[in-house]
């Protein structure tokens, strides 16, 4: 019966791991590449993933609100992007692809700040 159980339990919840994670291909559509710049609003480092928020400004002066997915904390920090890299503020542009569902969420693959450092690379960061 102990057995039983924990086998159940493990089961539930190794399942719901897995469905907490997605596909890039499940989330973002790679034939919708976007590269925006603007204000670094907000920063969540949290696994399994970095999110960047932005405050993108169009001509005509309206602000739209964006959301990056990034790596995980790790992988960024392994490509030299620590927290002090990034500072609310900080004018960058982010490219990556867009959400599939046309939201202002997108993946962000390559990020440029403009005071400082640059990074590109290849893959997810």
């Amino acid at each position: 019966m102990r057995l039983a159980l924990t086998a159940g339990l493990a089961l539930v919840f190794s399942a719901s791991l897995l469905l907490a994670h997605h596909s890039f291909a499940g989330e973002f559509d790679d034939k919708k590449p976007v590269s925006l710049r603007g204000a670094l609003t907000r920063i969540e480092w949290e696994n399994p993933h970095v999110f960047l928020y932005l405050d993108v400004q169009d001509e005509n002066g309206q602000v739209s609100h964006w959301k990056f997915e990034t790596g995980s904390p790790m992988a960024l920090a392994q490509a030299g992007l620590t927290r002090e890299f990034f500072r609310p503020g900080d004018v960058i542009t982010v490219g990556g692809f867009r959400a599939r569902d046309g939201s202002n969420y997108a993946s962000g693959l390559q990020v440029r700040r403009l005071l400082g450092g640059q990074f590109n690379v290849t893959e997810p960061l």
